[in-house]
Formats: C-alpha cells, structure tokens, sequence
C-alpha cells in the first residue's frame, strides 16, 4: 500500500556522489566562516561580509557553468540555460565568422559577460544582503578570472597553430586588398622552409633614403627566391637562377618598370615588396630599385609563417593564392 503515497516535494535528484560533494562542500565552507570568525574576530566578520557565504552556493552548478547554460539546466532552469546556453554559442560564433574586425571582438567580449553571467547568477546566493556595489567587484573579478584563466589559455593554443591579422597599408591587388583578414601559420604550423611561390607574412624594416620612405611593418607577398638564389627583374621579367619563373608564381603586385638583380644569402629569402605601401617624392624614381632591393631580401627569422585563408570580407572568403 505504501506504493499508492505521493512524497511532496519530490525528492531530490542526483547521484550519491554529487550530493556527498555538496554535503563536504557545505561543511567546509562552514568551517571556513567559523575559522575566520574565531580566528580574526571582528576582522574575521568583516571579511565574512566580503566574501560570498560559500555554503550558500551550488558548487556543482558552478562547475557545470563552464559551459554557460548547464547549471541552469541541471536546476531545472530550462528556459534560463537554454538562452544562455544559445546567446554563448552565438558569441563563439560571430566571434569566428567576424575575425579579425570590430565586430568580432565585441562579439568576443559580449561571449565572455555572457559565460560571467552564467556563473556568478550561482554565486550570488552566496552574496544575499550585500551591497550592490560588491557584488559588482565579485562579477568583474569573476569576469576578468575567466579571461585569465579560461579564455587566454585557449585563445593562446589556437594561436600556437593558427593567427590572424588584418590587412592595412597596401596597394590593392586582386589577391589582396585594405581590409582583407587573412590567416598564417602559427608558430607550431610554420615549416621550417618556404617554397617558391608561397605567400608569406614577413616583417619589413623601415628605409628612409633620398626622395623616398618605406614605411616599418609587415607585408605580405610571394616567395621568389629561396637561400642561394639570383633573382633578375628586367622589362616586367622575373629569373630565378637564369631562368624564367611562372607566372603564378609571381608577386602579389605588378613588377612593371622595376629592374634589379637581387641574391639571397643562406638563411635568407628574396620577397618583393610588390603590395607595399610607399611615398614617393622628388626625383625618387632612381632610388626605387635600390630602396627597394634593401627590403626584398628578408632574413628567415623575419618571416611570420604562411598565409593561406582570407576569411573577411566574405564576399572574398576563401584561399590566398
């Protein structure tokens, strides 16, 4: 007979080993407020008042929270967790299709409040009848531990293999243009020797000659020459080595009036800066090749890795070649 009784309210969910953690959680937690009381007296009560009451907080919900939405979820909060749970997966989502731009980074800070908030709506319980103001040091602490100590480290393996940077400060191409976001082999992806015909991101020194600036930065362009060759610009021509090079393996850039000759040391690849952007002023056509010729030899360690997607605008999405 003992089958036909209703218990009201149900009993309680979860495994015998989620609630024995809740339980040593509770106890601990106690015994941390009273260790504080009874060693620090007065001091002990007001660092009390500071820190959450953490016998108060659902830990399990906390540790479920590493994915926004979850520990909603587990409380029975379908609704909550499940727009949580879509507005973080969103967020990773714009933060990817948008890489490398404005909206990619608001995007990235908006998923990061987002994941904040699903975690500190738990450790609230354990700041009843505090003060608004340090219940918002607590959010922001929590926002800026996640950062540290979720976010960063991830972001810092993707990069191991994969980085990202925005286009400025070239002359347009077909192949690459202002604006464009591409992405370039991480450190860990980066071979240790180029191809001819690779387009790399290298970094420039700047040149400061007569009637003509190069500006520092990074450019981007086609391997022409690897370590020992000789490069031979003449009439729109290149030759590598005496030999004519294929034209899909030429620069980005048009090499039209440049003529030069240019070799490449052991450790050292030959780059023309075809896509550059520089000022030209005075009688500075006869410094060009020159200026030019002291940038296109680019030592090895100076070569960032590969460049082989563009991923913004993406009415341009697709591989760099």
């Amino acid at each position: 007979m003992f089958d036909d009784v209703d218990v009201e309210p149900p009993r309680a969910t979860g495994s015998v080993l989620s609630r024995s953690v809740r339980h040593r959680w509770s106890r601990a937690s106690a015994a941390i407020d009273a260790a504080l009381d009874s060693t620090f007296g007065g001091a002990g009560r007001a660092l009390g008042r500071i820190v959450p009451a953490w016998s108060q907080i659902d830990l399990e919900a906390v540790f479920l929270s590493i994915i926004p939405g979850l520990g909603h979820l587990r409380r029975r909060d379908r609704r909550r967790g499940g727009i949580l749970l879509g507005l973080w997966i969103a967020g990773i989502a714009t933060s990817l299709v948008m890489l490398g731009t404005t909206t990619g980074a608001l995007a990235f800070v908006a998923t990061l409040g987002v994941h904040t908030y699903a975690i500190f709506s738990f450790i609230s319980a354990g700041l009843r009848d505090r003060p608004p103001l340090l219940m918002m040091a607590w959010s922001m602490l929590l926002f800026l531990c996640l950062h540290v100590a979720v976010y960063s480290p991830v972001l810092g393996l993707v990069r191991l293999n994969v980085r990202w940077t925005d286009v400025q400060g070239v002359r347009d191409t077909p192949q690459l243009a202002n604006g464009d976001v591409v992405l370039y082999d991480g450190r860990l992806r980066r071979p240790g020797a180029f191809a001819r015909g690779d387009v790399v991101l290298y970094r420039i020194h700047s040149y400061r000659g007569a009637g003509l600036i190069i500006n520092a930065g990074a450019g981007i362009d086609r391997v022409l020459g690897l370590p020992g060759d000789r490069v031979r610009i003449a009439d729109g021509e290149i030759f590598v080595n005496n030999q004519p090079l294929a034209r899909e393996l030429y620069p980005l850039g048009p090499v039209g009036g440049v003529q030069m000759e240019l070799s490449a040391g052991p450790d050292e690849y030959i780059i023309l800066p075809s896509t550059l952007g520089f000022y030209l002023h005075g009688q500075a056509g006869g410094y060009l090749a020159s200026a030019l010729g002291r940038v296109a030899v680019v030592e090895e360690g100076s070569i960032l890795g590969r460049v082989w997607w563009r991923v913004n605008p993406w009415s341009r999405f697709g591989p760099l070649e």
